[in-house]
């Protein structure tokens, strides 16, 4: 079972800070990562797995990643919506 959640205020001065120096934005995790895919398509990705090991690049990468999300909408799941995943 979790504790309970204790939240802090935010300092807005150093949040300014972070904004102005351009540590903050309003990016998403998922746009980071498909800026880099986009970025270096032919770099290679090496996954070393006794189960599942791949070979690729990051455009197969990011080509792989469009089908999940176009599978996940053919059944239902709306874009901005939470999803999880377990990992054994």
């Amino acid at each position: 079972m979790l504790g309970e959640i204790t939240y802090h205020s935010m300092d807005v001065e150093r949040a300014r800070g972070w904004v102005n120096a351009g540590y903050w934005n309003d990016d998403t995790f998922g746009s980071i990562i498909d800026r880099g895919l986009r970025a270096h398509p032919h770099r290679a990705v090496v996954i070393h797995s006794a189960t599942h090991p791949y070979r690729g690049t990051y455009a197969d990468v990011a080509d792989l990643a469009r089908r999940i999300a176009g599978g996940l909408i053919c059944h239902g799941v709306e874009p901005g919506e939470p999803v999880s995943l377990q990992m054994p």
